[in-house]
């Protein structure tokens, strides 16, 4: 059984941790009988709902179970178009990223010290610079001018759904009796390279990198295995040159060619020509 958007796991009581697997944003109804809907009028007719449920619990015929636990990015817009705005601006959830999982348990025992987990780390989009402030330059794909405070002046009328994290590391946990222990991590090493005039930095991967770390037993870590990528620019789109051509740039991205695994062979991809078939006139 897979469970979306529960937030309180089975034996969930006050105090105890929820899953934020639910991502919200406010809504308007424009007619009588929809869930927001105020006689006052549509500007009156707004209330906070869901857009997106998260897998959080699943359970098998046996009764193992597994919780998913989410972490959840806010942002701010100036809502009913403009009017609300500074301390009425609308708060949304922007972006949600998974933090950790828990197995090893049965159902309904979610909560309490569970043996197994997989635990995910962010870091950010930012590459270059200082990372602490928002400077375009230093985050190529991420749209700052969507962000807006809580409090401040929105210039945005709308949600605008992004992020500003990259997975850095996940790691293989085990309660040892006080705390989780590490046994294993995988360190991800990404960037965001230059694609030329026109064209949108993308985030790529380019290591994992593989540490051992359970030494419980009295032994040392193994040395780290570390898989590489390498890539290759190539064309996104079919350039219109009929006439006058489409008068747009270059749309290039790099494409994987090549995996170095741990054991230092090579895996290659090989790509075909490419031989479009080109509209016969300027497309509309």
């Amino acid at each position: 059984m897979y469970e979306f958007g529960l937030n309180e796991l089975p034996g969930w009581s006050s105090g105890k941790p929820t899953t934020n697997s639910v991502d919200y944003e406010p809504v308007y109804s424009s007619q009588s009988g929809d869930p927001c809907y105020s006689s006052a009028g549509f500007t009156s007719s707004e209330c906070t709902m869901a857009y997106r449920w998260h897998l959080d619990y699943v359970k098998d015929l046996h009764g193992n179970a597994m919780s998913y636990y989410y972490t959840q990015n806010t942002n701010y817009y100036a809502g009913d178009n403009g009017a609300k705005n500074g301390a009425n601006s609308y708060l949304y959830v922007r972006d949600s990223q998974l933090n950790h999982i828990d197995y090893g348990f049965t159902d309904p025992n979610a909560y309490g010290n569970v043996a197994d987990r997989i635990a995910f780390t962010p870091g950010d989009r930012c590459f270059t610079g200082s990372c602490g402030t928002q400077t375009a330059a230093n985050w190529p794909d991420v749209p700052w001018d969507l962000s807006c405070a809580k409090g401040a002046t929105c210039s945005n009328y709308g949600p605008a759904y992004f992020s500003t994290v990259r997975l850095a590391s996940i790691a293989a946990e085990q309660w040892n009796g006080t705390s989780y222990n590490t046994v294993d991590n995988y360190a991800l090493t990404e960037g965001i390279p230059t694609t030329g005039t026109y064209n949108t930095s993308t985030l790529q991967l380019d290591t994992i990198t593989r540490t051992g770390e359970d030494t419980t037993a009295g032994g040392t870590s193994p040395p780290a295995q570390s898989e590489s990528f390498a890539y290759e620019m190539m064309a996104n789109r079919v350039n219109y040159t009929t006439g006058a051509g489409s008068g747009l740039g270059p749309l290039n991205r790099y494409r994987l060619t090549a995996i170095t695994t741990e054991s230092n062979s090579v895996i290659s991809i090989v790509y075909e020509l490419v031989d479009p078939v080109r509209p016969p006139a300027s497309p509309r």
